[in-house]
């Protein structure tokens, strides 16, 4: 069976019109739920900034107070880009993201098969097709999180640089960093990806190009968005101190939150650090001992930063799983792949039952939420395991899979 780019599409945009439609109270309730929508991805907190600044002139009126409530998590330029958009046409907007996503995934698709014969086998349409047809995915746009243009940045940014394009890929990942600032450690094995097909020399060279140019963007982005605060950096603290210091302690599916509601006052500063330090401690270890790999340790590490981040939704792991798609040629290699998937399952089925337990009926407390939390991460861990072992087995036997040699995993 082979799919085009405009079915894909088409099958994409009509299942989320159908929940849109059929079920039009849907994306509210979703994003009212701990597992859509978190402070810094809220579309209520998205909505609410744009109706707090709303000026006369239907344009964002930006003052020195604008950051100050706690409400508003969300860039000044993702504010100005969407002020010119009525709200009512919100939901198309987010779907019409989701269908330049899915487009990304079979450009990136067409290119790996291009350039390594390890995916020619791997159809063109397939990553499209389970972004489209993934629950998780379409609840996400349903519920209009923020993170779809965090998603929509990280792809373009992993097409430019199998592309090669240095200044493209430089620019997304800028974008993904101002956005939700963590993706911006995707730099690095986007460097290597770059670099793939390139001399010695050339390799100097890109690699400082890469990093003027991302933080030439960063530094224009942060610019303009100060010149569009009035002046004021306080967008800094309400957008990107309150990943570092965990500033909003909210239940989530993530594993920071439950740790820093138990523990003393006292402690809190140094763990918070511990933890930011865990979640970038992986980050240039992979990346320098899978160089030969970029794509794959792209794809790795971005699961890595889902699930040591602060505040995780499930639309990140939907736009995750996608990418699993490319591990089909070393999937016997994987020994935990039902299991892992099972699991995560089970995790997505209790997460609002336990929660409900706990905030809704009070027959329950914290402790059911962050075990359904503690059995994602178990999920994930485990899939992150079995991909780095199935890269390390196809390291081992070069290109061609030997499935019959056992070996030990130490």
């Amino acid at each position: 069976m082979a799919l085009n780019s405009v079915t894909i599409c088409a099958i994409c945009a009509t299942l989320r019109l159908l929940g849109l439609w059929i079920f039009p109270s849907l994306g509210g309730l979703l994003d009212k739920s701990v597992e859509f929508s978190t402070p810094v991805t809220s579309y209520r907190s998205l909505k609410e900034a744009l109706v707090l600044g709303m000026g006369s002139a239907n344009t964002i009126t930006f003052d020195n107070g604008y950051y100050n409530g706690g409400v508003v998590h969300h860039p000044p330029l993702l504010l100005q880009a969407l002020q010119g958009i009525p709200i009512s046409y919100h939901e198309y907007l987010f779907i019409f993201f989701d269908c330049l996503i899915l487009m990304q995934f079979i450009k990136l698709t067409a290119q790996v098969k291009r350039q390594n014969k390890l995916f020619v086998n791997i159809p063109t349409w397939l990553p499209a097709l389970i972004y489209a047809i993934n629950p998780l995915s379409l609840l996400s746009c349903l519920s209009k999180s923020s993170v779809i243009f965090t998603n929509w940045c990280i792809i373009n940014a992993v097409v430019q640089a199998m592309n090669g394009n240095i200044p493209i890929t430089a620019l997304f990942v800028a974008l993904s960093g101002y956005l939700s600032l963590y993706p911006i450690l995707l730099i690095f094995p986007l460097v290597n990806l770059v670099n793939l097909n390139s001399s010695r020399s050339q390799r100097v060279n890109h690699t400082i190009r890469l990093t003027l140019y991302a933080i030439y963007y960063c530094v224009f982005l942060i610019f303009i968005s100060y010149k569009i605060n009035g002046n004021n950096w306080n967008f800094l603290r309400a957008n990107y101190m309150v990943f570092l210091n965990f500033e909003i302690v909210t239940p989530n599916l993530g594993i920071w939150w439950y740790f820093f509601i138990e523990m003393f006052t006292e402690f809190i500063p140094f763990f918070k650090g511990a933890f930011g330090l865990f979640l970038f401690s992986f980050v240039i270890p992979l990346t320098i001992r899978f160089c030969g790999q970029p794509f794959y340790v792209s794809i790795v590490i971005l699961g890595w930063l889902i699930l040591t981040k602060p505040y995780p939704v499930l639309g990140d792991y939907g736009f995750w799983f996608s990418f699993l798609a490319y591990f089909v040629p070393v999937a016997g290699y994987m020994r935990y792949k039902v299991f892992a998937m099972l699991l995560f399952i089970h995790g997505i089925m209790l997460s609002p039952i336990f929660y409900h337990l706990w905030i809704g009926s009070g027959s329950g407390n914290s402790n059911f939420f962050y075990a359904v939390s503690l059995v994602n991460a178990l999920a994930i861990g485990t899939i992150l395991s079995d991909l780095i072992w199935a890269m390390l087995r196809h390291e081992y036997d070069g290109e061609t899979p030997n499935y019959d040699v056992k070996l030990a995993q130490v």
